[in-house]
């Protein structure tokens, strides 16, 4: 009504309500405007006298018209969501297969960089060794025994190199022989600086932050005297002009959240040993390929690399992870964390006397008849199966032995700490006579 009043004076019908119906409490905001029609006296031909159902009518139609008009914006709203949702899915799904092709090709790059240099490296040790081979037959057979001894030296060195090779192929697939034990790397650090300021060379200066000597480390001291070495003429590597090189040791308590990338890592505390340089850096596209098997960015013939991702291997093979730090230009730490000593037991070792016997289970024939023979000229009782169900047999035939030395990986369904197991549940009244 106050609005009709104000049409009279200004010429324009405006009025904002609510409207709120009593069934479910929803309500409508309605907006009307609206030019006033006069009559011949100049008064607008509707007034305040307007009779009550007529202002209804016109509430009426006005709500009405602005349904219409909500339901159609509504409508065009939801149409234009479901367009772009729609255009949001096939974006992403084709944005995941074209990330899962690049994935499938970097993974058989890797792949075939990885058998190439490994086909590379052993055709080289092979034909070394198998042309001493040759050249000794054709000794013997010209009468020339003499010449056999140095032909022998040379395959053995092929064979040690091929042997040498596989073992850091073992280091990089986490598959090597580990003998982890409580050690000390500031010890280790302080032992090796007199060797690694002879690798580094003159020209890059080596300073080392180390700790009181109490921060323990469970891990293999062999296989880390190799790693922090090769850590260090990786750095010098990045030190073309010289500069420094830094060897620091501390400690750390790693969240779950810090080892979220580190499949199988667990919380904890961890002792770790570092290498620092003043070099080159590394940019984001070398950083990612750092520690893949063959990738090196030296010039041919000028390494292999295997290095990083033989330390990867073995720190976490150990349980350990591996942090790199870097800024392109300017500094690179790479920093080997290694469980403490609260984080996994220790492991001891026992002596064997001579007279025992050993079950040896090796499915390579070869491999096992060489081992079997070499265990025998030690003095010892070796009992040989092929597999793991072979070595059960021989066990419920009444077999008895001392020791259980076994390949990793056997047919017949059991890998080697299979048996073990195997031999524990089953026989494990017999273990304290044996």
């Amino acid at each position: 009504m106050a609005a009709w009043a104000i049409c009279e004076a200004m010429g324009e019908f405006a009025v904002e309500y609510r409207l709120g119906r009593a069934a479910d409490h929803a309500y409508r905001w309605i907006q009307s405007r609206a030019t006033p029609v006069r009559a011949e006296a100049g008064s607008s031909a509707g007034s305040a006298r307007l009779p009550m159902r007529r202002i209804r009518r016109a509430f009426a139609k006005h709500w009405n018209a602005a349904a219409r008009n909500s339901r159609r914006a509504c409508r065009r709203e939801l149409r234009n969501c479901r367009l772009s949702l729609y255009t949001l899915h096939r974006e992403s799904r084709e944005r995941s297969r074209a990330e899962e092709r690049l994935r499938h090709s970097e993974k058989l790059k890797a792949i075939g960089q990885f058998t190439g240099g490994i086909a590379h490296d052993f055709n080289n040790m092979l034909q070394a060794i198998i042309g001493c081979l040759n050249m000794i037959r054709v000794s013997m057979q010209q009468g020339r025994p003499t010449e056999v001894i140095g032909l022998l030296e040379r395959a053995e060195r092929g064979a040690v190199r091929a042997a040498g090779l596989m073992h850091r192929l073992l280091a990089v697939g986490r598959q090597q022989t580990l003998e982890p034990r409580l050690v000390s790397l500031d010890t280790i650090a302080r032992g090796m600086e007199d060797m690694t300021r002879r690798a580094v060379g003159a020209s890059v200066n080596v300073e080392l932050k180390l700790a009181d000597g109490k921060r323990l480390a469970m891990c293999d001291p062999n296989q880390m005297e190799s790693a922090l070495p090769n850590l260090c003429v990786n750095a010098r590597d990045a030190l073309p002009d010289g500069g420094w090189l830094t060897i620091s040791t501390s400690e750390a308590a790693l969240a779950e959240a810090e080892l979220s990338s580190f499949e199988d890592a667990q919380p904890g505390r961890y002792s770790c040993i570092a290498v620092s340089d003043t070099g080159v850096g590394m940019s984001r596209e070398v950083l990612d390929k750092a520690f893949e098997p063959f990738f090196t960015t030296q010039p041919a013939g000028q390494g292999v690399g295997l290095g990083l991702s033989q330390i990867y291997g073995f720190v976490r093979q150990s349980g350990g992870i591996v942090q790199t730090d870097t800024v392109l230009g300017k500094v690179t730490t790479v920093r080997l964390c290694m469980p403490a000593p609260a984080e996994r037991g220790d492991h001891s070792t026992c002596g064997l006397d001579t007279g025992t016997t050993i079950m040896l289970v090796e499915d390579e024939e070869i491999v096992r008849e060489v081992t079997a023979e070499q265990l025998r000229e030690q003095g010892y009782r070796v009992l040989e199966a092929g597999s793991g169900p072979a070595a059960l047999r021989l066990l419920d035939a009444g077999a008895r032995f001392d020791l259980l030395i076994s390949d990793a990986v056997l047919p017949g369904g059991m890998d080697g700490r299979e048996v073990a197991e195997a031999i524990k549940a089953r026989y494990a009244k017999y273990l304290s006579s044996w």
